[in-house]
Order: C-alpha cells, then structure tokens, then sequence
C-alpha cells in the first residue's frame, strides 16, 4: 500500500526568475520608500469599479446613519463557499505545465538566492525556534496556521522582503501591501474618476503535507492594518463595510493541479479588527508525474477582489506565484 509523500522542498515556495514571465501580471510593485522598520516593502495593487448611482446610494446611507446618531453601518458577516461546492475558475489563462528538468533547476537557483536572503536577515535578527528539528520538521495542519510555526517565519523581516520567505521546506510566509483603488465607473463599466483608496498588510502562510501530495495555504488581513481614504464621513460609514474576497489558485490547467474550496469574502472592518485566516488546499495531480517517484511541479499563488451587486474588480490582486513540488515516494516512511 503506498503512502503518498509530498516533499514541499527548500525552493518550493519560490518564484524562479525564469519562470517570471510566464505569469507577469502576479509580480508586485516596489512601494514608496519609507522607514525600514514600516512593514512589507512590496506593494500588490487592485482596481475596483462602482457606479456613479451606487456610490451615491452609499454615501447617503452613511449620511442617515450619521444623523440618526450611529456610530457606524452594521458591518455584514463572512461568507464563504462550503466544501463541496465548485472553487470559482481563475480569472486568467492558466499557466504552461512546467517539466521536472526547468522546475528542479529553477527551485534550486531560488533555493539559492533564499538561502541569501535569510543570511542577510539573520545578522540581525535571531531565529526563535533555533532548534535544528524544528528548521526541517512537518508540523500537523489543521485550520488555523500552527502558531508557533507561523511566529517563527514571521519573526524579523524577511517575510517582507521581495516574494516572502522560505523558513524551511514544509514552510513558507510573506506580508505584502494590498493597495485597493475604488474607481466610478460609467454604463458601460469604463473607469472615469477615481474616487477613494483603501489598504492593509496582506499576509499569506503555507504548510506542506507530510503525508499528501498538497499544501495547504492560509491568507488574511493583519489586524490594525487597514487604512481608508474614503473622507471623513465615508471613513467610518462607508469603506468598513466594503467586501474583500481572497481565493487560493494553481497556476496551473486543473489536470495538473487543483484549488479548493472557493473565495472567502469579508468586510474590511473585519479582516482589520478581527481577522480570520481563510485556507485553501493546493493538491497535485499525481497522473502527470514523471519517474518512479512520481514527481511533479505546479506554482499556486492567492489572489483579492471586490464583486457583488455593487462593485465589480477591474484588476484582480495576485501575489506572485510560488513554486510547489510533490511526490509519491514510499521509502521515507
């Protein structure tokens, strides 16, 4: 009886530079410069579209509200899409299958300049699990990150850096600038004014699985980070109640992997004060494997967006595509 063994290895979790412009819509853009001590250096952008009527609609909500003495709106509760239910398509082509010869050599080369990376880090900061079994161990996944795991890759900031940071091969982490533009948009849905602004820390955790060809892969919005500029009536009345939704995707066509299940979509407000780690599970699809271990490559990435009767997403927000390697390998157990 074979047990499936899916090796998330040390590059696993990389965006190999030749693989870059397979998927060049998911690479973030540098932020303004600022203090170094001021959180993600990478800025992931997204558009959203409402119309004219509907913001105005909004906005005379708020204003009622004000004048009948509310603090705010009532803000609407999570929603996400149960188990069994169809995970919404990507919004884009999927990705080329990727061979075991240009994915093996793209891992290591980003293996490498990790590995580079987190020796910069590590002259200042000193890792807080330093043992070497908890560097290379698994760790059970369950539906919240496992906390210690999850502190531990967070720790100093190479989680802010570039694409994230790989703490070990069965873990990944990464905190990015979600910078959200609500724009007025006309009949036809073209953009003519841009109205408002949010933003907030966007944070995305990854455990590999000991035991199945899959990694689970968790993402919220850290708590206190969000910011609006929506005005001073729209602040409180309006952007907290404006819907968020996040969704983990393969890369790649569903014959070589999987995503599931769908989006999860919640208010800002809620993700800024009580955040909720959404998850979803990547799977690899062991029929287009290659060897006697059955070996193969997917890239997955988590992406953000705003749709519902009011808004609809211009330019969806992507983070950058990670690298994931899976086999079915029986001679570890």
């Amino acid at each position: 009886m074979n047990t499936l063994i899916a090796a998330v290895m040390a590059g696993a979790f990389m965006l190999p530079a030749q693989l870059a412009t397979a998927q060049p819509a998911a690479v973030p853009t540098p932020a303004e410069a600022k203090d170094a001590a001021a959180g993600p250096d990478q800025t992931i952008r997204m558009k959203v579209g409402i119309s004219q009527q509907e913001l105005a609609d909004l906005r005379a909500q708020g204003r009622k509200a004000r004048e009948q003495g509310h603090k705010s709106l009532p803000v609407p509760a999570p929603t996400t899409q149960p188990d069994d239910a169809a995970p919404a398509k990507p919004a884009k082509k999927a990705a080329e299958p990727l061979t075991v010869l240009e994915a093996d050599r793209a891992s290591k080369q980003a293996a490498a300049d990790n590995a580079r990376q987190a020796a910069q880090v590590l002259r200042t900061a000193a890792d807080p699990i330093p043992t070497p079994e908890h560097n290379r161990g698994w760790v059970p996944i369950g539906e919240m990150p496992y906390e210690d795991r999850l502190s531990a890759c967070l720790d100093g900031d190479a989680a802010d850096k570039g694409i994230g940071r790989v703490y070990n091969r069965f873990t990944y982490c990464a905190r990015w600038n979600l910078q959200v533009e609500y724009w007025e948009i006309d009949s036809k849905g073209v953009p003519v004014e841009r109205a408002r602004t949010a933003g907030a820390v966007w944070r995305v955790f990854g455990q590999g699985d000991a035991k199945d060809r899959r990694v689970r892969i968790f993402s919220q919005i850290e708590k206190d980070s969000a910011d609006y500029d929506w005005g001073p009536i729209d602040n409180i009345f309006v952007a907290p109640g404006v819907p968020l939704s996040l969704m983990g995707q393969c890369s790649q066509d569903s014959d070589v992997c999987g995503a599931g299940p769908g989006s999860y979509t919640l208010p800002w407000a809620t993700g800024d004060n009580n955040p909720i780690w959404a998850n979803w599970d990547i799977y690899n699809r062991e029929q287009n494997s290659e060897g006697r271990d059955k070996i193969s490559y997917n890239q997955w990435y988590v992406e953000a967006f705003t749709d519902n009767e009011e808004y609809t997403t211009l330019n969806r927000a992507e983070t950058p595509p990670r690298l994931m390697r899976c086999d079915s390998a029986t001679y570890f157990n």
